[in-house]
């Protein structure tokens, strides 16, 4: 091999270790970056009691234009039972970074005609999914327990 051909290869060899880097540095074709999302379970105020089960509502770590929200209903043993709420983008979402279980959420419609999101349930655990793109969040939620009734406390007045 004479002097040319070698600095070809070593030109190449350096151009492919600087592809390489940028690829796994600097894209997210290998490791597609995930969205960070927080749950906070909001109690409504029925009268002078709350609601029967607190509502979720989900906050993603930027705002972003999702693509697809989906609920799931899991055993206790981690596996998916049924999909409780799933939407999918039907045109460009408007950018958001907070959502509330079950609401409308502008430019997203149902992923099947005519579903519906479902009540969530005492005590049952849940996975929540959303893609933004490429972009994928997921975080695992519990819903409380059922309310234990109040035992009612007489007033017994004393006859003296």
């Amino acid at each position: 091999m004479d002097d040319s051909n070698k600095r070809v290869w070593k030109f190449v060899g350096v151009f492919g270790v600087l592809a390489l880097v940028y690829v796994v540095f600097f894209t997210d074709l290998i490791f597609p970056p995930t969205l960070g999302i927080e749950v906070e379970q909001l109690h409504v105020m029925a009268g002078e009691r709350p609601s029967s089960i607190p509502i979720p509502i989900f906050a993603i770590d930027h705002r972003c234009r999702l693509s697809e929200v989906r609920v799931d209903r899991l055993s206790p043993s981690g596996d998916v039972t049924e999909t409780v709420w799933h939407v999918v983008g039907a045109s460009r979402s408007a950018p958001i970074s907070t959502f509330v279980y079950g609401a409308s959420i502008d430019g997203m419609r149902p992923a099947e005609e005519g579903g519906r999101r479902t009540r969530l349930e005492f005590g049952s655990r849940y996975r929540l999914e959303v893609w933004s793109g490429r972009r994928r969040g997921r975080i695992e939620f519990d819903t409380p327990a059922p309310p234990q009734p109040r035992a009612r406390v007489k007033n017994s007045e004393s006859s003296a």
